[in-house]
């Protein structure tokens, strides 16, 4: 049979792209999508204890790959975000994570920034800087650059000043503002919170909010064994084993208290401080990691079944069987519109 390798991937250029949701990833085996292909293909890897396949394991791995990047790109559906803390005068941000594409960035959980461009950057953002940005001078637009986000224009000192103050007696003069668990002591000599090999939390609500970023500050004293570890609004900060003044930023994952989480800790807490930081919420499309065959794909499982269709079609297109390949394409281009379909707006009518 004759086997020709295909450059078979842009013949779906019009295919747009949609918003697909956030979608927990499948479970199912690379190996598994490879062996669904094979049933497609009939090409069995082994028949009677004898190797066979037209096609290798690795090139249909390969496929596996190549087709979880495109169905990302097409459908977004490995959403995320990422906080970034605002410093005054940056405007580039390298984010942790390799993206396919932005989405949205949010200047502190509340103000949608505009898209710009890096064409005629001075030129374009900076003319529009003497017109509209707010006089506060905070970012109004934000660009990408390789794996950095880049907002515009400049944060300024004001911008960057830490909010007021979330602790209630964060000296510990009194001991009414804050919850003692077990293990944990108000020492009303030294105004501290005061822990004996405890393992239970000192805690106080914050009113903190899930996406913003809260500058924490605290002393760790009179140390002697065990861990503490910060939490603020449900994200941990670092665990700490030493005395020192603590400095740390946390992007609140939900409306929790502060608290200090306690193991065998003995040794003491004070001056403890809480707010708000400013931060931008860069919401992205993830761009996949290459899996290995016994790892699960990425996709969601409602795009398996267009994953296998991905890599039959690139099979047949290898061995030249271009009418075969552009049969499962079509079915592959289908099964993605019937899903991504499910998530756009659609216009109700019949209703004044």
């Amino acid at each position: 049979m004759k086997r020709v390798l295909s450059l078979f991937i842009a013949i779906w250029l019009t295919i747009g792209i949609a918003f697909a949701g956030n979608q927990t990833t499948s479970s199912t085996l690379a190996s598994a999508m490879v062996d669904q292909a094979r049933k497609y293909l009939n090409d069995p890897t082994t028949y009677g204890g004898t190797q066979y396949g037209i096609w290798s394991d690795a090139e249909m791995l390969q496929w596996v790959n190549d087709g979880t990047m495109d169905i990302v790109a097409r459908s977004h559906c490995l959403e995320d975000v990422e906080f970034e803390t605002l410093v005054e005068s940056q405007t580039n941000y390298a984010l942790s994570d390799p993206f396919i594409v932005v989405k949205y960035v949010v200047y502190n959980n509340a103000k949608a920034l505009r898209e710009g461009s890096l064409a005629g950057y001075e030129e374009s953002l900076g003319h529009a800087v003497s017109q509209d940005v707010d006089a506060e001078g905070q970012p109004v637009y934000w660009t990408t650059w390789e794996n950095n986000v880049i907002v515009y224009p400049a944060p300024n000192a004001t911008v960057v000043t830490p909010g007021t103050e979330k602790v209630t007696d964060g000296d510990f003069t009194e001991s009414t503002d804050w919850t003692w668990g077990a293990g944990w002591a108000h020492d009303a000599t030294a105004d501290e919170a005061d822990a004996t090999a405890s393992s239970a939390d000192l805690e106080q609500g914050v009113s903190a909010v899930a996406g913003e970023t809260y500058l924490l500050t605290y002393k760790v004293k009179n140390f002697a064994g065990g861990s503490v570890l910060p939490i603020v609004g449900g994200t941990s900060g670092t665990s700490r084993t030493a005395n020192d003044t603590y400095s740390e930023y946390i992007v609140a994952a939900d409306t929790t208290n502060l608290k200090f989480d306690a193991t065998a800790f003995t040794g003491s807490i004070d001056d403890v401080s809480v707010k708000q930081a400013a931060n931008i919420a860069v919401y992205v499309v993830d761009k996949p990691t290459v899996v290995a065959s016994g790892a699960a794909v990425l996709v969601p499982a409602q795009y398996d079944k267009a994953l296998v269709y991905y890599i039959v079609a690139q099979a047949w297109a290898k061995d030249n069987r271009m009418d075969l390949a552009g049969s499962f394409l079509t079915l592959y281009q289908q099964e993605l519109d019937r899903f991504r379909g499910d998530f756009n707006a659609k216009e109700v009518s019949g209703s004044e």
